[in-house]
């Protein structure tokens, strides 16, 4: 009988002393879910920006369907040049979907296809366009006078285009169905680049992505998947493109102290990509700037991961443009700042981004 007593005395302590213990823990938490919705409120400081701007052009490039470690594989040296004057990472992430326009959306506003809007990837077939619910970064561009450019491979990038947010472009068109090599795209940015200089300049290779998914019409089809040979060649491909980018703003006298970004939109798997494959997740990042750190692999900096949508932030953070807070992105500071003094609070959740979109906060 003392036995029992004494058990159930300590049971019944136990029971006390763990619903004080639950009741503290929801004290907490509510406690954080305040001091994170007044962070919310005063968001701007969350956002660093740089008033002058750090340069006065910028220059975007998108090797489509670039995993990483076929971009070591390939004999790239202007990319390993890039690399080697500025910071990068080969574990930056993409959209979860990991297709091209939804990602490429993300990378040019900022925030995820659940707020953009953009989560078909078809062409269109050339009826009407649609726009992203949120700004681009050209439209951020042209509120504050300056002139931008898009190049593309596919026709579906005419979703950048809304009317007045584009100086310059070329786009392969939709009808008659056809592709446009990676040659021809960066001969017509170099050309703009030397005669007029934009301000914000993005070009998009899209040929490693054909040859991924099997239908680039120089190769056999069966020689063609993510991976092959015939992929890494036109991985080099993409490579000998981008130097006549950067041979054109040498021309013009642009390339030194300008913002070079070099990325992807998704990698892949055999002929395709999409969710839930990490080999389509993961994606190059490299950038190029005044102040940037140089030959520095920013996967040194351990709590640091680069996201698809931080491309958007960190070429506004350069250029001087404004980041809305709202956005997911956020400027890469890591670059060229001290990895322990991190300058922002860690980037908000999905979540988060959902509810300020909606007016929940």
């Amino acid at each position: 009988m003392e036995r029992f007593v004494i058990r159930t005395f300590k049971h019944s302590n136990l029971i006390r002393h763990s619903s004080f213990v639950i009741r503290y823990s929801l004290v907490c938490v509510c406690l954080w879910l305040i001091l994170a919705f007044l962070s919310g409120c005063d968001s701007r400081a969350e956002v660093p920006t740089s008033d002058p701007p750090l340069v006065k052009h910028a220059l975007i490039v998108t090797i489509d369907g670039c995993r990483p470690d076929i971009l070591l594989r390939a004999n790239t040296p202007n990319i390993r040049e890039l690399m080697r004057q500025g910071s990068f990472t080969f574990w930056a992430q993409t959209t979860a979907l990991a297709n091209t326009l939804p990602s490429h959306t993300s990378l040019l506003t900022g925030t995820p296809p659940e707020v953009h809007g953009i989560t078909f990837n078809d062409d269109g077939d050339g009826g009407p366009t649609i726009y992203p619910n949120v700004p681009t970064i050209f439209e951020v561009a042209k509120s504050k006078g300056l002139t931008t450019a898009v190049f593309a491979g596919k026709p579906k990038f005419t979703t950048f285009t809304r009317p007045g947010a584009v100086d310059w472009s070329f786009i392969t068109p939709s009808k008659p169905k056809q592709f446009i090599d990676d040659n021809i795209i960066a001969a017509r940015a170099a050309q703009v680049i030397r005669m007029y200089k934009p301000n914000l300049t993005f070009v998009h290779l899209a040929a490693t992505d054909i040859v991924g998914h099997g239908g680039y019409y120089w190769v056999p089809r069966d020689k063609q998947a993510w991976g092959s040979n015939e992929h890494v060649w036109c991985v080099e491909r993409a490579d000998a493109a981008i130097g006549m980018l950067i041979d054109a703003m040498k021309a013009a006298n642009i390339y030194e102290g300008s913002l070079i970004i070099i990325t992807a939109d998704h990698g892949g798997s055999g002929r395709n990509h999409g969710p839930n494959d990490p080999r389509s997740r993961f994606i190059p990042w490299i950038c190029v700037g005044p102040g940037v750190r140089e030959d520095c692999d920013l996967t040194q900096i351990r709590k640091l991961t680069v996201h698809i949508e931080d491309t958007f932030a960190t070429a506004c953070y350069f250029l001087g443009l404004p980041i809305d807070p709202k956005i997911m992105g956020r400027p890469v500071m890591q670059v060229f700042d001290d990895p322990e003094e991190p300058l922002w609070p860690p980037p908000l959740t999905l979540e988060d981004i959902l509810k300020r979109y909606t007016g929940a906060l």
